[in-house]
């Protein structure tokens, strides 16, 4: 763990013990309790995730959380965008809104560029689907919340990332709904 923990700390220009502090502070505060200490094990797996992507926990670029007993990591959208414009494939991204006949949003599509593809990585998030009606943020800004939507699902199909999810996905595996993953279509 030390040699990931060195590596996040110098990615991000703080010392290990900084970073380890940080990383501990995430895990213990999601398991809501007082006086817990976060494992070696928690330690290591949020620890290789951040430095495996680059990840900077200081900024909140990443999260950590505990449900069930099992620890999950949360990916920002900031740190999405960072660790896919990292990606040396990646060669840009577009997106398509689709509206109804009186103007509402319906989807979004996200279309990922890929040098090393002839057609790009295609994904469509809806809005029925994904809008959190309990959410301050879904209900004021629908449109970015399924802009982000689209592009994070769209990066987890193009590039394999497997390890995260993102904080509407935790926030629904925190309060118990098992269907964390919305319909993708790839093209």
């Amino acid at each position: 763990m030390s040699t990931a923990l060195e590596l996040v700390a110098s990615n991000v220009g703080a010392t290990p013990e900084e970073v380890a502090e940080v990383i501990k502070g995430m895990i213990i505060s999601s398991k809501n309790q007082h006086g817990a200490s976060a494992s070696n094990a928690e330690m290591a797996i949020v620890t290789s995730v951040c430095a495996k992507y680059g990840l900077n926990p200081l900024v909140k670029e990443c999260a950590a959380f505990i449900s069930g007993g099992k620890l999950q990591m949360v990916v920002m959208i900031d740190g999405f965008y960072k660790v896919v414009n990292r990606q040396a494939n990646f060669d840009g991204v577009t997106f398509e809104d689709k509206f109804d006949d009186k103007g509402d949003l319906i989807s979004i599509t996200c279309n990922m560029h890929l040098k090393n593809r002839s057609h790009p990585v295609t994904v469509t998030e809806y809005l029925r689907e994904c809008k959190d009606q309990k959410s301050n943020v879904w209900t004021k800004w629908p449109a970015r919340m399924l802009r982000h939507k689209a592009y994070i699902q769209c990066a987890r199909m193009a590039f394999g990332l497997t390890e995260m999810v993102d904080n509407d996905e935790a926030d629904r595996i925190k309060s118990g709904e098992r269907d964390i993953n919305p319909q993708t279509s790839n093209v």
